[in-house]
């Protein structure tokens, strides 16, 4: 979608929605491969990517040209309800939990 505004991932299922400032683009996208909330989702070089969350804290996943989601990294840390910057095509994970506040490349 072109007019593509805001993606929504998780929360209380496993869905994926992209709404537009328009409505011509309100579509449901293929589901996350597991249920996730307090994760981060971000664009790093053009890929979007999907970090952490509860019940899968420790891996990210990328979305690809279909729109359905592959396996990108595990996380040295688990990651849930943490904190996510991009800089210089580098993503950043800040905080968070279980018990680390350290950062995660």
């Amino acid at each position: 979608c072109v007019a593509a505004f805001v993606l929504i991932t998780g929360g209380s299922s496993s869905s994926v929605e992209v709404y537009s400032k328009d409505g011509t683009c309100d579509i449901g996208l293929p589901d996350l491969t597991q249920f996730r909330f307090g994760h981060t989702v971000d664009t790093v070089d053009g890929y979007i990517i999907l970090c952490g969350g509860m019940n899968t804290n420790n891996s990210c996943l990328q979305m690809d040209s279909s729109f359905t989601w592959d396996h990108h990294s595990y996380l040295n840390l688990y990651r849930s309800d943490h904190s996510s910057m991009v800089s210089m095509g580098q993503l950043t994970l800040l905080g968070g939990s279980p018990l680390s506040s350290a950062n995660t490349s």
